[in-house]
Formats: C-alpha cells, sequence, structure tokens
C-alpha cells in the first residue's frame, strides 16, 4: 500500500512538472505576443467596448490550480468515455491538462519504428538463437540500438 501512494505521489508530481513546463512556455509565448501588439492596441478606445466587458476572459488558473480541481472533480470517479473524447469535452474547464493529455495519449502516424524494432528482433532469435531469454533479448535489441547511434553520432561530429 505504502509503495502504491508513493507511486500516485511520483505520477502526480511528474504530471505537475509538465504542467508547469506548459505553462512556463505559453507564458512566454503570450508574452512575446503582448510586447508586438500593445502599440497597436493603445490607440484603441476602449470606451467603445464596454458592453462586453462581463464577457472577457476569465483569468487562467494555475497548473496547481488546474490539477487540484481535477483531482476533485474525477480522482475516483467511473468516466464512461472515450479518453480522448473526455479530455477533448474538458478543454475549456483543464486548458493545460487537456493539452498534455493530448501529447501522451496521441497515436503514431506510423509503425515504422516498431516495425524496426521487429526487425531487429526478428535478425536476433533465429532458428539457432530460439533459446534466449526474453531480457537477452531485450539487451540486444537495446544494445544494437545503442551502437547504431553512437555511429551515427560520431560521423556527425567528424
Amino acid at each position: 500500500m505504502v509503495s502504491d501512494e508513493n507511486e500516485k505521489k511520483r505520477i502526480l508530481n511528474n504530471i505537475k512538472l509538465e504542467l508547469l513546463k506548459m505553462e512556463i512556455a505559453q507564458a512566454q509565448n503570450d508574452q512575446n505576443v503582448e510586447s508586438e501588439s500593445i502599440e497597436d492596441t493603445a490607440a484603441l478606445n476602449i470606451s467603445q467596448f464596454s458592453e462586453w466587458e462581463d464577457d472577457a476572459p476569465k483569468p487562467k488558473q494555475s497548473y496547481e490550480q488546474e490539477m487540484d480541481n481535477y483531482l476533485i472533480c474525477f480522482v475516483g470517479k467511473n468516466v464512461d468515455t472515450d479518453i480522448l473524447n473526455f479530455w477533448k469535452s474538458q478543454n475549456e474547464k483543464f486548458p493545460l491538462l487537456s493539452q498534455l493529455a493530448r501529447q501522451t495519449l496521441c497515436i503514431p502516424a506510423s509503425s515504422a519504428s516498431s516495425e524496426r524494432v521487429f526487425s531487429v528482433s526478428g535478425r536476433i532469435i533465429e532458428e539457432r538463437r530460439s533459446r534466449l531469454k526474453g531480457e537477452t533479448v531485450d539487451t540486444l535489441v537495446f544494445l544494437h540500438d545503442f551502437f547504431k547511434n553512437i555511429k551515427v553520432l560520431s560521423t556527425s561530429n567528424k
């Protein structure tokens, strides 16, 4: 039970760290856009838009508030829906979390990377080597990729 609690805390901390990174990147992007448009908007007469003041966007919640609100609303509740549709529908309420979910749950457009792994594994596990343990095969595939990347790095540094 303790390890489950520690694992849960570790996962929540990792999610909060990713949300913080996204919030910082978004703030930097907003600051760049804002500084470019200050001169353009300074000339507008704000009183002309007073009827839309109530429709002004609400202040954004911090990533910690967003995470806490999500935990209060949904953790422990059974959500009977497609996970991608769920996060799409929650985009307004949890913008950073839904963006993180899109990044995490995205499906690769190609199966080339998995096919490469199977190809390498197929060359390692052949009739003569059919008794290799799974752990040994994993290590051999890792070493194959590692040495291939070392070759690429060493040729690019020359």
